[in-house]
């Protein structure tokens, strides 16, 4: 399978300025990112997992990611880890999310959803 790199931002107003993509459109930099979101869309979720454990990984201890962009790759890991039926994964991402996300009553329930079912 070959994909490519395709930008959908084009001149879509009446005065021919750029209109930017919506958010995910874009392919990333990062080849393993891109192709965990391939394998993900094909549902191989177990192998697209361990590509954004690793990018995950590698981003920490390289570098000190954004807070935003922390919480995009922690949301994208509960994401993939909840379709690849891991709990005890989905509970450690979110654990970690909550921590950089002040709103402990919106997740205090995912949290406690995802944690519980994860010790059993």
């Amino acid at each position: 399978m070959v994909y490519s790199h395709i930008d959908l931002t084009g001149p879509e107003n009446k005065y021919g300025r750029m209109k930017e993509g919506k958010v995910g459109y874009h392919l990333s930099e990062n080849q393993n990112v891109n192709l965990a979101r391939l394998l993900e869309s094909v549902g191989e979720f177990d192998h697209s997992l361990a590509l954004l454990e690793l990018n995950h990984k590698l981003d920490n201890d390289l570098k000190v990611p954004s807070s935003i962009e922390r919480i995009r790759q922690l949301d994208r890991l509960i994401q993939v880890s909840s379709k690849a039926c891991d709990r005890v994964k989905s509970c450690q991402y979110y654990t970690e999310l909550s921590k950089l996300i002040h709103e402990p009553e919106y997740l205090k329930s995912n949290l406690k959803n995802y944690c519980d079912t994860a010790k059993q």
